[in-house]
């Protein structure tokens, strides 16, 4: 059965999580990449929506955990992840990257985040 990758790269969203009261009360720019396995041969058979998934809808969900402020990015990770297999059952392996682009650090940095692989 042929498997495949649905990527969405390099989403940008302005949350507040983090450990330091200013990233709770001010928020900080981050940035998610979603790659999501699966299954993808009714999706390249049918051309129907409901054989593949949806990034409108893998978005939304990202959207939705991302507003719930979390001092870890574990924590927000693992909500968007069980979002993720909860509303497609069928994803078998992928990985989810949330970078911080502005950490309140000292020293000169691009981000600091998190990768969940499964």
């Amino acid at each position: 059965m042929p498997v495949a990758t649905v990527e969405i790269n390099r989403l940008k969203i302005y949350a507040y999580h983090g450990v330091f009261g200013q990233e709770t009360a001010v928020g900080n720019d981050f940035e998610l990449t979603v790659h999501l396995e699966y299954p993808c041969a009714g999706a390249m058979q049918t051309d129907e929506l409901e054989a593949t998934i949806s990034y409108a809808d893998v978005i939304t969900l990202i959207e939705k955990e991302m507003k719930k402020p979390s001092r870890l990015l574990e924590n927000v990770v693992y909500r968007i992840y069980t979002s993720i297999v909860a509303a497609y059952p069928k994803v078998c392996g992928g990985y989810i990257t949330l970078l911080k682009l502005h950490p309140p650090l000292s020293g000169q940095m691009e981000s600091c985040g998190f990768t969940y692989r499964w």
